[in-house]
């Protein structure tokens, strides 16, 4: 067994920086230094949590971080994980260009679980806002449109496509992670 700490991220749903579901960065750094992290930081107001654990200790974590947002925020969406390799394999990969002037980039949707089915991609939403072009292990890509004024939500077309509970951030979200956590923590308080 490794001794060795590993970087996760932790993509907690249904958290934002708005009126609904709103946490406090400094809370959710707290929340899991509290449950046995060795480091936490945020990284914007998405809830995104940065933490360094042991492998070994990692489903212990997530189940008492998990506890607490059910308590204290009504949370009971559960908590997505990747390593920060993970993410940094994923963004190596790169993203096949496109353009167009209703184009609003890309959306990375992390699956809980692997996918109860698998649909033949590429594949659009009804109002063609989002079109799902590939699917990484349980990572799904999408690009993002607006139509007729609208955005569609690539989370709720992801879990109608693949059957699972998902969590979603923009691609600048993925790779500002993989640039600003990729190297060991200087400093706290600073996402």
């Amino acid at each position: 067994m490794s001794k060795a700490l590993c970087r996760y991220v932790a993509f907690l749903r249904a958290v934002n920086g708005g009126q609904i579901n709103t946490i406090l960065k400094e809370d959710l750094r707290s929340l899991f230094s509290e449950t046995g992290a060795a480091w936490a930081e945020t990284y914007i107001t998405s809830g995104n949590v940065v933490f360094d654990c042991l492998p070994s200790g990692l489903v212990g974590i997530l189940e008492r971080a998990h506890a607490r947002l059910r308590q204290r925020h009504k949370i009971e969406q559960p908590i997505i994980t990747r390593t920060i390799a993970e993410l940094g394999k994923l963004c190596e990969a790169g993203i096949p260009p496109i353009s167009g002037s209703d184009y609003l980039g890309v959306i990375a949707t992390f699956l809980s679980t692997q996918p109860k089915t698998v649909p033949v991609l590429p594949l659009s939403s009804r109002r063609g806002d989002i079109c799902v072009f590939e699917i990484r292990k349980d990572v799904v890509l999408s690009h993002r449109f607006k139509v007729n004024g609208n955005a569609g939500d690539a989370n709720a077309l992801a879990e109608r496509l693949f059957g699972v509970i998902s969590t979603s951030r923009s691609w600048n979200t993925v790779q500002g992670l993989v640039r600003k956590f990729n190297v060991s923590p200087i400093t706290k308080g600073n996402g």
